[in-house]
């Protein structure tokens, strides 16, 4: 079986009284708060909830009443304090008696044990048939102070944790254990918790405060104690980088020290439980830190930092802050909405990215903190100030004395806590180097580059780009074998694979986000990060991990560094001793240096290698090393770098970090570089400018793998091992890289003891032979599936149509060594089939046929056509891709049907939704998981430019999905969006085939979505990094049988269809796919070479010879394909499927699905065939898949649209008012697509309807709609307002009191994706404004971070201050910017374009819309700018306008493409 672990996202808030006693009335307003957040949770096919819960203060009032009743005496002046439990039913006695022994040995008073009320009728199947015992246990504190008696509760749950930890039969989970708080949480949804828990609805039930939560998981199987909130905190949000915080909290555990726990900190240990969520680690994490003597802000500021380092909202002395906690510890790295509670202060806080929503409310009686605004209304309509917590911001609330820091009081009051600025001012020290352009003359280069295997095409594919700056790119996917099936020795690094972040998380964008990363690096002894002390600064800063020969020569050579450093060879002649033993010997060499000679920079290095020697490969040494020293409790004493011949791409280097190495110095690849620089005079660039670009290139990469699994800083990476490992055996794995993910066995240490070469022992010719072509085809070299010879045979046999050139494709095909997963599979033989079936016999077959989406402008229009014609002659479907499509073909034949909605919206009007049949939302893409597309500047023409509502020649890199898809409940609103357009298209969501994904897509199947496919890394592209062809994502049949059987496990197969995709070559991958688990087979490459494509990989150079990957006219006039050809290709599949069926005497292909005992494994050379044996499982479906099943719709949007229908039809113009809530989502979306489909457009847009609402509107409002709708809410929005707005108005006005500061009207997102349309709001919106404007207007009040990110058109006009990364890649449109705020250009990033000053056009621009925003919404703040006319030139930026884009940034020539970075 696969491990199915479970991720997770939500809804969190709290909301606290204001100098008001406990009450009750308080406790009900929590539960309000709670039960509205209820849509963001999901439910199991049963009506289980994924869990809620609420943490309050103890209900003193409740428990005194019961010491009462019970006549157990007390002594009102001492504390209380609850234990709360959930027990096994079978072992409560002995639960009890086990927590009540340890109770004596703390010399803590026991009162007495209380069984929670609770009412288990209302729970669903699952939830009751799991429902644990659940007990408080009340105790009190004796003569300690309420300080003393939480730290020693805090004892005591450690200790009992261990205890229950030693006992297998026992299973106590402790939900909270303190004298100021306690937990209620469950397996239920959030409007269920009150009816679940009497003790909530018992008047006695007093508080002042509650933190609320409700969980939607990605995996079904939740459980009672994965809900939250934990004992302090409540989360929204994933650790991405959860591995390797708990390997170095784990490391800290062994010496740390504290003055404020002495000799009773073993008692705390371990300071993390390695068994419960990232969440929950979390949770343990922030509250060790308070319970030693932090704050909680602290703590939170600590674990989840700011971006600081170039963030202009910061102080010198707070970034010295920030910048002494990260000497203390690593970020806890991922998208996270943070609230918690140590029953004294509750903070909010959100990450560095935000990639969570986060608004917040003041009034007179209250303070109110939640993912959405709406949930507590009459809190709300008495709010007098209303903000949303900006990217890496804090606030606190703290109860005793009503005291509210907003995020800049919470930061200035840390920062004045110690003299952070004179610790870091002189203590670390700085060791970067430049490079030079002398030779390194230590090294023979040409016996290094023999011996480690540089190839001719390595250096003019890889480091020739690289020595420019560039990152090197491909095109067409990958073909060639695993490492494992490699007939070559592949080095180490290849049988890693990225992993990468999808629905759960977000990937960030390592382009126009580059702002919120960080390659910053410390070197040198770590102190304890329970102590803040002078000498924990003590450490080596370097700005990069990426070394200079300079570099190194200072850490070895420096005076007062060389005593800290120590160089050991990882050289050894095998001979003498084996791998194994070789490894052992440096980890024994590693400790003494440490113990011993108080060593803290280890470097490893193969530099000094002699003839006759072998190397341990460098990711070995840092892997087995660093595991070793934590086993051994000395890891954070020393820093690890890797001075290694091998490593020379991105990856190599994402490899050694991810596995704990510090630093790497690439001397070899560095020497190469200098070598090319002086052979390519051409490129006029220095040695010591191609040295400096490589590792800027380096860096660049390695940011972008970082930001594939949505980590920003590389301490935060350092360890985390984000691979998985295809082709080792779990030797190896358990031994050197034990917490990598892997699903399959392979080699162990004897077959690279065995393969390790020997250092100048074999002459060259042999050393090279047969190696090369791993990146295109070279003869006699690395195998590939689509080699030349088969492409010729493919198309002869599609342009003839004879069985026998088929079979002769066939032959040429399975005739090569294996190189994937599925060629370890056999199936009964059917190459020489005969038999031609008709078509009506093929045609429900032919319906499980797609071609994948590919987006017009990496093809040219031509053959973008042919593929939609072929498909749809013979009843499949095609798919658009993500660069919008032209509306002359939405209504005939050449119409794609399947319409993609990808990061970057190109295209997507409510026009091209009206013409899908299906909706594909792209999460991710088989080459290039976590990126978006890339397409350059010269295939930008002026048709794919217009369909794109874009510029002429400017680059277009898609985002990625991290903008309204950062988290699962997201995801599930764009499926509630899509489907309230058109509620009769399904909606497949795209996803790729990597560990974990069976959960994501069980996640993804009760998000709503009604086809999963899932894409193998082996599929195709026009244009990707190299280190993602080659090196991100999984084979297909690794995901496609995972998610199969999760979802088959958790009841939710039948739910769904399951297609695959990526290098589909034959009937054969097809019956495979269905054994595996797939109803329908998304083609790309084969119907393209179908077309006559020759595979020259050039896809990205726009010099296509045979003009389908190309805007280039000349060569598009080349192009020989035809729609024939690829109904032919089907056709010829099509018929190899059924004399598969015949031959397993079935008549239905669907017969074979999930039966896994129907395909037998070829024996391989290592153990990676054997261990195939959990991909053939069967998992058979009992349950068929119903179809469809109809999206409902909200009454709201549901009275809207039948009202202005009618009108529409009857010619009338119509007025609608109603009131809204929170709960009232993508309103307007219904009545656009209603509109649309039955084509009323024109008759709406003579015709138009103004719609008045009032209260808060739920997320998507007015998104989609079109000219002629007009919305208007007084109140305000969440988020995703006027999200693709293809026309029509939104306007937005206050309600309720005046406010002290700028009215937050509405949330994150706003715009994005638009093509038309204007958007008037008086007030604030959240992060990501205008994000992907291409069209419409904005106006609003201010901004938080990343506003117009990647326009390309349209104007925003922004009246107040705007966020940091303003701007990011904007390439059109205009932006008009009040400029009046502190460090104003701080604030634009650094791929804006330039602003200027107004013109007399703007001017007449932004006075105009000035009037029409006044008229819309009365604003003051409008009105008073309106005033100041005369003075505009100093009050304003303009971005883009009439000259957006500089000459020189448009591409129109292939020679003059930059690196798609």
């Amino acid at each position: 079986m696969f491990d199915f672990s479970e991720k997770d996202s939500c809804g969190v808030g709290f909301i606290a009284s204001r100098n008001i006693p406990p009450t009750h009335g308080m406790t009900l307003k929590v539960l309000e708060c709670l039960a509205n957040l209820d849509h963001r949770g999901a439910k199991f096919a049963d009506g289980t909830g994924d869990g809620a819960g609420v943490l309050t203060e103890i209900p003193f009032e409740l428990i005194r009443a019961e010491l009462a009743e019970l006549n157990i005496e007390h002594d009102t002046n001492k504390k209380i304090g609850i234990i709360s439990c959930f027990f096994d039913p079978k072992n409560i006695d002995e639960s009890i008696e086990l927590i009540n022994n340890e109770l004596k040995e703390y010399n803590i008073k026991h009162l007495y044990w209380r069984k929670v009320p609770t009412d288990k009728q209302i729970l669903g199947t699952l939830a009751r048939e799991s429902k644990p015992s659940i007990y408080q246990g009340i105790v009190s504190a004796e003569n300690e102070s309420p300080k003393d008696f939480e730290k020693k509760l805090y004892l005591f749950r450690k200790t009992l944790e261990r205890k229950i930890a030693e006992i297998d039969f026992l299973n106590i989970h402790i939900n909270s254990c303190s004298s100021k708080t306690v937990v209620y949480k469950g397996l239920f949804t959030a409007k269920q918790t009150a009816d679940f828990y009497w003790d909530l609805r018992n008047p006695l039930y007093k508080t002042r405060f509650g933190i609320f939560h409700q969980r939607f998981s990605t995996n079904t199987s939740s459980t009672w104690d994965k809900a939250q909130p934990f004992r302090m905190l409540a989360h929204n949000g994933e650790i991405n980088t959860i591995q390797s915080n708990y390997s170095w909290m784990k490391a800290r555990e062994v010496d740390a020290t504290s003055s404020y726990w002495k000799d009773d900190i073993q008692k705390i240990k371990p300071f993390i439980d390695e068994s419960i969520s990232d969440s929950g680690q979390l949770d343990n994490a922030i509250e060790l830190l308070v319970r030693s003597g932090r704050t909680l802000a602290h703590s939170q500021e600590m674990l989840i930092p700011s971006a600081w380092e170039n963030n202009p909202r910061f102080t010198k002395k707070q970034k010295a802050f920030y910048q002494y906690h990260s000497f203390l510890t690593e970020p806890w790295d991922g998208p996270a909405a943070i609230i918690a509670s140590d029953g004294r202060d509750i903070i909010a806080g959100l990450d560095r990215s935000g990639l969570r929503p986060m608004r917040w409310m003041v009034s007179d009686r209250y303070v109110l903190a939640a993912s959405e605004v709406g949930i507590c209304p009459s809190v709300e309509a008495g709010a007098y100030k209303t903000a949303q917590l900006e990217p890496g911001q804090t606030i606190r609330y703290r109860i005793e004395n009503d005291e509210l820091l907003d995020e800049s009081q919470v930061i200035t009051k840390l920062s004045e806590k110690n003299p952070y600025i004179e610790w870091v001012n002189s203590k670390p020290l700085e060791v970067d180097q430049t490079f030079n352009k002398e030779k390194d003359n230590a090294i023979d280069v040409e016996s290094l580059s023999d011996f480690y295997e540089y190839t001719p095409e390595e250096e003019r594919l890889i480091l020739l780009p690289m020595l420019k700056g560039e990152i090197p790119t491909g095109s067409m996917g990958n073909d060639t074998s695993l490492a494992v099936m490699s007939k070559n020795s592949p080095r180490l690094s290849r049988y890693f694979h990225q992993l990468f972040a999808q629905v759960t998380n977000p990937p960030i964008d390592p382009i126009r986000e580059r702002f919120v990363m960080s390659t910053k690096t410390y070197l040198g002894k770590r102190g304890s990060i329970l102590k803040e002390t002078a000498q924990q600064a003590n450490l080596i800063s370097l700005d990069s991990p990426i070394l200079s020969g300079a570099s190194f020569d200072s850490l070895t050579e420096n005076k007062s560094l060389k005593n800290k450093t120590i160089v050991i060879s990882t050289t050894f002649i095998k001979e003498n001793k084996t791998l194994e033993e070789a490894l052992d010997d440096i980890c024994e060499k590693v400790k003494s240096e440490i113990l011993e000679n108080n060593k803290s920079v280890i470097i490893f290095s193969d530099r000094g290698i002699k003839p006759g020697e072998s190397v341990v490969p460098s990711l070995m040494v840092i892997g087995k090393v660093h595991h070793y020293l934590i086993d051994a409790g000395i890891r954070l004493k020393a820093s690890l770098i890797s001075v290694s011949g091998e490593i020379r791409d991105s990856h190599d280097v994402a490899c050694h970090i991810s596995y704990g190495a510090s630093a790497v110095w690439p001397y070899l690849a560095l020497e190469k570089v200098r070598e090319l620089s002086i052979q390519n005079e051409t490129l006029n660039i220095s040695i010591e400018q191609a040295q400096e670009n490589y590792r800027k290139s380096l860096n660049k990469g390695l940011l972008k793998i970082m930001s594939k699994m949505g980590i920003c800083t590389i301490s935060s990476y350092r360890g985390s091992e984000l691979f998985e490992i295809i082709g080792l055996n779990s030797e190896i794995i358990n031994n050197v890289f034990k917490f990598s993910k892997t699903r399959t066995e392979g080699y162990g240490f004897e077959h690279f003891n065995k393969n390790l070469r020997i250092y100048q022992q074999e002459e060259r010719a042999e050393i090279l032979n047969g190696i090369g072509g791993f990146y295109k085809h070279k003869k006699d070299a690395e195998t590939h599936v689509t080699s030349p010879k088969t492409v010729l045979k493919l198309q002869k046999a599609v342009r003839s149509g004879e069985l026998s050139d088929w079979h002769s494709y066939l032959e040429t095909l399975e005739d090569r060594d294996d190189v994937q997963l599925r060629d370890l599979f056999s199936l009964p033989e059917t190459t020489n089939n005969n038999v031609v079936l008709e078509d009506d016999s093929l045609k429900d077959l032919y319906k499980k046929f797609t071609v994948s989406s590919m987006s017009l402008g990496a093809l040219s229009e031509e053959a973008h056509q042919a593929l939609a014609i072929a498909i749809n002659q013979i009843g499949g479907k095609s798919g658009s891709g993500e660069g919008g499509e032209d509306p002359a073909r939405f209504d005939n034949e050449k119409n794609s049907k399947i319409k993609q909605i990808a990061s970057g919206r190109f295209g997507v009007t409510p026009d091209y939704l009206a013409s899908a049949e299906e909706f594909q939302i792209k999460m991710a893409q088989g080459s290039k998981p976590g990126e978006g597309g890339q397409l350059p500047g010269f295939k930008v023409d002026k048709h794919i430019a217009k369909l794109r509502h874009t510029v002429e020649g400017v680059t277009l890199i898609s985002p990625p999905p991290h903008h309204d898809i950062y988290s699962i409940e997201d995801l599930a609103q764009l499926i509630y969006d899509l489907k309230t357009f058109n509620p009769d298209n399904p909606v497949s969501v795209k996803l790729v085939s990597e560990p974990g994904v069976g959960t994501i897509a069980v996640g993804v199947a009760k998000a709503g979505a009604d086809i999963i496919t899932i894409a193998g890394s082996d599929g195709g592209t026009g244009a990707s990094p190299w280190i993602s062809i080659k090196h991100a994502g999984s084979p297909w049949e690794l995901g496609l049988s995972e998610t199969h059987q999760a979802l088959v496990k958790n009841n939710m197969r039948h739910k769904v269809l399951i297609e695959v995709d990526g290098g589909l070559r034959s009937a054969k991958d097809v019956i495979i796919g269905t054994i595996l688990g797939a109803d329908r087979f998304g083609f790309g490459t084969l119907p393209l070479l179908a077309l006559g494509c020759k595979m020259v990989r050039q896809c990205h150079e726009n010099t296509c010879p045979v003009g389908i990957a190309t805007q280039d006219e000349n060569l598009r006039a080349k192009f020989p394909g035809a729609p024939e050809q690829v109904v032919q290709l089907f056709k010829f599949i099509a018929n190899d499927v059924m004399a598969y069926l015949d031959k397993f005497g079935v008549s239905d292909i669907e017969d074979l699905l999930g039966r896994a005992d129907l395909l037998g494994l070829k024996i391989s050379n290592s153990d990676l065939s054997k261990s195939l044996h959990k991909i053939l499982m069967n998992f058979s479906i009992e349950e068929k898949h119903p179809g469809f099943i109809r999206h409902s719709e909200g009454r709201l949007s549901r009275r809207i649209t039948s009202e202005v229908i009618r009108s529409v039809e009857r010619g009338e113009k119509s007025f609608l008012q109603y009131p809204i809530s929170n709960e009232d989502r993508s309103i307007g979306a219904r009545l656009s697509g209603e509109v649309t489909l039955r084509k009323l457009s024109s008759k709406l847009a003579e015709n138009p309807t103004t719609i008045s609402l009032s209260g808060a509107a739920g997320q998507s409002f007015g998104a989609f709609i079109r000219d002629g709708i007009n919305l208007k809410l007084t109140g305000n929005a969440n988020d995703y307002v006027a999200k693709g707005m293809g026309g029509g108005s939104v306007t937005i006005i206050p309600q309720g009191r005046k406010m002290q500061g700028a009215y937050h009207a509405a949330g994150n997102t706003i715009l994005y994706g638009a093509t038309g349309g204007q958007l008037f709001i008086a007030g604030t919106v959240g992060q990501r404004f205008g994000v992907r404007n291409s069209g419409a207007i904005g106006v609003v009040e201010g901004c938080s971070a990343h506003g117009a990110e990647y326009m390309t058109g349209g104007t925003l006009v922004i009246l107040g201050n705007i966020g940091f990364n303003f701007a990011a890649g904007m390439t059109g449109g205009k932006a008009i910017v009040l400029k009046t705020q502190k460090n104003f250009e701080q604030y634009i990033s650094e791929t804006a374009p330039e602003y200027k000053t107004m013109s007399d056009i703007d001017k007449l621009e932004l006075k105009t819309l000035l009037e029409i925003h006044i008229e819309k919404t009365n604003s003051e703040t409008a009105k008073k700018i309106l005033d100041k006319f005369d003075n505009w030139e100093n009050m304003f930026a303009v971005f883009g306008g009439i000259a957006e884009v500089e000459k020189d940034s448009v591409q129109l020539k292939p020679e003059n493409v930059k690196a798609l970075d």
